[in-house]
């Protein structure tokens, strides 16, 4: 699945959100007393996949996750055909450009007026948005994929982000957001997957060079042996693809926040000494026009992990928690509808349209989750995509990001009125990422509904907030008081500096 597609706000790069489908079916269960594996199954800690077809069928989804050198077939051996050919490498081989590639990116242009009106305008190398491969190394895995495929855990693998290179003839136009003319795209791309086995080896035994490494004897990886010398990747029109992928205008423009003809750079915060220090991974600086943001994935109505409970009071939630956060100091709060996954007669919208549109801005999220019962319940697709995609499109223009649930709540506390004054003392000492303490609060049950109301046979109910209270002050009950000592890492919550975010770390849905 491709959930989300846009330039990135200088026009140079098309950017993906994109779902490892392999983790949709990495569901498990025990084997039970006396049962043996199934044939060709392989088991973990006396456990094995319930869909264990399709989580082997899908095996090759890990390949997308790794990088690939290529380099360049001489033009004079191809004849007359414009079209790039390339073959696997060497990192020692590659050209600049495919060094670390997975995908041939080709873009065309429709023109109305032209016979055909599809022409193709250039060609590009993918680059991932972030190396997966030596982020499973810095976290200590031995491995980036197992065949097995027992690694729900290895959560930066959950969403394949990988960015496009623009043809350098279309980058103002992108950036301008000339390619969109009455709602329609006039400019394409399509991707190309650069297919090869998964590589089971250990990820540092095939890093690129400028990380230093020298690879180590064991299960060695060389490409040589390998792919060959030989290994010609197939023309693009007898490969498979994803095709005329529109291009659409950079995200501030698109969704109304800076509108087309203003220019980003007067809208502008000033610039601090914290500016200065980090480079983002793209190695641009993206106008920052917010000093504080916070992302939620929302919806009208859901269900809990593992479908144990069905939740219905999703706007009346948002509402307060946005009512909230407002006050509290976040200058722009972005809200993923996930809504239209469930229904087609409702939405957020009417919530959000509450607030001044320079406050908070719905982006329409029907995306579903590819997997939420028992063994699997950590695989949330649309909600780890929705936080990949706030992150990339509007993390960049903003100095601090937060990304959490609507029953979470970043209190200001002590001498700070605000979470804009927490932002700028955390500028001033240097740090990269505030990691706030969490836990679950209890409600105070004198503020809730009468229980007998719910009370099912097992004699659990549904804790109900009554109609002149709000949820923060019906479960301000901490079990235990300010400062916390007690620490469920699991639950912590994070505020981080924008430009340092390649993948997010999840916990308990939280960048």
């Amino acid at each position: 699945w491709i959930h989300d597609v846009f330039p990135s706000s200088d026009g140079k790069n098309v950017i993906f959100v994109a779902q490892n489908r392999r983790r949709c079916y990495n569901g498990q269960r025990g084997l039970r007393n006396g049962e043996k594996a199934p044939k060709g199954v392989i088991p973990h800690k006396n456990y094995i996949h319930i869909d264990y077809r399709k989580n082997y069928f899908m095996r090759p989804q890990s390949a997308l996750f790794q990088h690939v050198p290529v380099k360049t077939i001489p033009s004079e051996n191809l004849g007359e055909d414009p079209e790039p050919r390339y073959r696997l490498a060497s990192h020692e081989e590659a050209d600049a450009d495919g060094m670390e590639t997975r995908f041939i990116c080709r873009f065309k242009r429709f023109d109305p007026t032209a016979t055909p009106n599809l022409s193709i305008v250039g060609y590009s190398l993918s680059k991932h948005v972030v190396d997966y491969d030596y982020h499973t190394y810095r976290k200590g895995y031995k491995f980036s994929a197992t065949e097995a495929g027992y690694d729900n855990h290895m959560i930066w693998q959950s969403q394949l982000l990988f960015q496009c290179p623009v043809p350098p003839a279309f980058h103002e136009r992108v950036q301008n957001g000339d390619t969109v003319v009455d709602d329609y795209a006039n400019l394409y791309v399509d991707v190309i997957p650069i297919r090869t086995a998964p590589r089971y080896t250990p990820p540092r035994e095939f890093l690129q060079p400028h990380y230093g490494f020298s690879n180590e004897i064991e299960n060695l990886f060389i490409p040589d042996i390998e792919w060959g010398k030989d290994h010609v990747l197939p023309k693009i029109d007898e490969s498979g693809r994803w095709e005329n992928i529109p291009v659409c205008m950079p995200s501030l423009m698109a969704h109304g926040i800076v509108p087309k003809g203003v220019d980003v750079n007067t809208l502008t915060i000033p610039e601090n000494e914290s500016d200065k220090k980090y480079v983002a991974f793209t190695g641009d600086l993206p106008p920052k026009i917010h000093k504080v943001i916070a992302c939620t994935w929302a919806s009208t109505t859901f269900r809990t992990r593992s479908n144990r409970a069905n939740v219905n009071d999703g706007k009346r939630r948002l509402q307060e928690w946005l009512q909230f956060n407002l006050l509290s100091g976040f200058d722009h709060i972005y809200v993923y509808d996930n809504s239209g996954a469930f229904t087609n007669e409702d939405s957020l919208a009417d919530i959000i349209g509450l607030f001044p549109p320079e406050k908070v801005t719905r982006v329409d999220w029907p995306c579903k989750i590819c997997s939420n019962r028992d063994g699997n319940e950590g695989e949330r697709s649309s909600q780890y995509a929705a936080e990949s995609s706030c992150r990339l499109r509007f993390g960049t223009h903003a100095r601090w990001l937060g990304s959490f649930d609507t029953d979470e709540y970043l209190v200001p506390m002590g001498e700070f009125n605000s979470m804009g004054e927490v932002a700028d003392e955390l500028d001033k000492k240097g740090v990269k990422v505030a990691v706030f303490k969490s836990s679950p609060a209890k409600p105070r049950f004198d503020l809730l509904e009468d229980p007998k109301k719910t009370t099912e046979v097992d004699g659990s109910f549904t804790p109900t907030v009554t109609a002149d209270e709000t949820f923060l002050h019906t479960y301000n009950c901490n079990w235990e008081s300010f400062p916390r000592k007690n620490d469920l890492s699991h639950r912590r919550k994070q505020v981080k500096y924008s430009l340092l975010l390649l993948y997010p770390i999840i916990s308990a849905s939280n960048i």
